[in-house]
Parts: structure tokens; C-alpha cells; sequence
């Protein structure tokens, strides 16, 4: 079972679509868990920069901002969602966050790149929303309730 703070999995889910980040948003909160699974928190930002300012580790209170995991797109604005996971990737403090990409591009360079900055996961959204929603069921679970991490 995955370490949680206080029964609570904390989620920043980065993502410039409104569309796609409420959809998002809805479809997590609505996936039943079973009744020993943490609540999920899901705090969201719409462009790398806010996601950076959000992940901060100069920032005044330690682990305030801390989620335990990030779900990145990869075509945000003002900062793109790679050089977002390199930044986060290369500070010790928030380096052990699980990060998973969530992006419609299923260009080559783009999954090379990603893995090369050390994602934990690339996922394709789907387009059909059947799958998208199965999709978010399996992430939820998996990183909520199976997968193991310390604190």
C-alpha cells in the first residue's frame, strides 16, 4: 500500500486544457477506491511555471507542497511540461516524487526525452472515453493503493 500523509494522497495535476483537467479531476474523484484506500487531494495548476513554483524546495514551510505524485502534460504553456520534469528530476528534495506523464503526444522524441529526465511513467491519452476512463481508474489505483513508497 502506498505511504500517504494523514490517509491522504496528495495529486498536482499539471495541465493547460481545461477540458482535459476537469475531466480529469472528475473522473478521479469519482472512481470509487475501496474503503481502505487514502482520499485523494488534487490540487491543479495550468502551466509549467506554476507547477515549478508549486514544487519548490526553497519554499518557507518543508513538505507543504510536496505532493506524492505529479501528473504532467507535456504541452503546457510558459515552461513545457520537460523542462518542468528536468527541474524536478534534479533537486534532491524532489526527486523521489513519482511523476507521470499524461499527454496526447505519441511522438518518439518526446517519450525518449521523457525517460531520459526520468519519468516514472508515460501514458497516452486516450482518445475514446471509455479508455480514458479505465486509463484513470488504473493510475489511480495503482499509485494510490498498490504502489509502495516512503516518505
Amino acid at each position: 500500500m502506498s505511504t500517504t500523509k494523514n490517509n491522504v494522497f496528495r495529486l498536482l495535476l499539471v495541465e493547460d486544457d481545461e477540458s482535459h483537467a476537469h475531466l480529469i479531476r472528475m473522473t478521479l474523484e469519482n472512481i470509487s477506491t475501496d474503503h481502505d484506500g487514502p482520499e485523494l487531494s488534487i490540487t491543479h495548476v495550468d502551466d509549467g511555471e506554476k507547477a515549478i513554483n508549486y514544487v519548490n524546495p526553497e519554499s518557507t514551510a518543508p513538505d507543504a507542497n510536496r505532493p506524492d505524485m505529479i501528473m504532467l502534460d507535456l504541452n503546457i504553456p510558459k515552461i513545457s511540461g520537460h523542462e518542468v520534469l528536468e527541474y524536478i528530476k534534479s533537486h534532491d528534495e524532489l526527486r523521489a516524487i513519482p511523476t507521470v506523464i499524461f499527454s496526447s503526444s505519441r511522438d518518439e522524441r518526446d517519450l525518449k526525452l521523457a525517460y531520459m529526465h526520468n519519468a516514472n511513467s508515460y501514458l497516452t491519452k486516450p482518445t475514446e472515453f471509455s479508455s480514458f476512463q479505465d486509463l484513470l481508474s488504473i493510475i489511480k489505483t495503482y499509485w494510490t493503493q498498490w504502489n509502495v513508497c516512503s516518505e
